[in-house]
């Protein structure tokens, strides 16, 4: 898991996302969000029947409407208001973390991580090199990364294979689900 970064909104797609719904699920499930009989609000089969389809939320990497509900609880009960709605701002973030912390949960590299939407290679015969261009999530502009071929070679193997690839903005590196390649 990684630390929360603000902002995030309702219905955001991608590695924020993702990252943020593992996030909720393990404070519901670590029973954060304080639970009442009804017909008080939110009741313990409402939070469970939440995470369960905050589950396939993460599955498709959207911060949807079940996992927003979730964080919408948390942030009324410790104090944040109503006007958030769900969403992810500095102090929800915050919090967010404290709360991991406090269960002492470890987190993963910097928030620099950012997923790749479009990806090309080209071969310069001049270089004898692969340029690597690609867009990140988010961003209209796009990135490179320039690497030997046998690096290439590897790196296109895993890309081709994985779902979901990344590119750590502070090592300007790529990385799938399952290596890290530098350029």
């Amino acid at each position: 898991m990684f630390r929360i970064v603000a902002p995030i909104k309702h219905n955001s797609k991608g590695f924020a996302a993702k990252n943020l719904i593992e996030a909720i699920q393990f404070l519901g499930k670590h029973n954060v969000i304080k639970t009442y009989d009804p017909p008080n609000a939110p009741a313990i089969d409402e939070i469970n029947s939440l995470l369960n389809s905050a589950a396939v939320e993460y599955d498709q990497s959207v911060f949807g409407e079940f996992a927003a509900r979730i964080l919408f609880y948390l942030q009324i009960q410790n104090g944040l208001g109503d006007q958030l709605r769900g969403g992810v701002d500095e102090n929800t973030a915050n919090l967010i973390n404290s709360l991991l912390e406090a269960y002492g949960v470890a987190f993963g590299v910097p928030s620099a991580i950012r997923k790749i939407e479009h990806i090309c290679y080209i071969y310069g015969v001049k270089s004898g090199k692969f340029k690597i261009k690609f867009q990140l999530e988010d961003e209209s502009s796009s990135r490179e990364i320039i690497m030997s071929p046998s690096k290439f070679s590897s790196l296109k193997m895993m890309l081709d294979t994985q779902k979901d690839n990344y590119f750590d903005v502070s090592r300007n590196s790529i990385f799938t689900d399952i290596e890290l390649w530098n350029s």
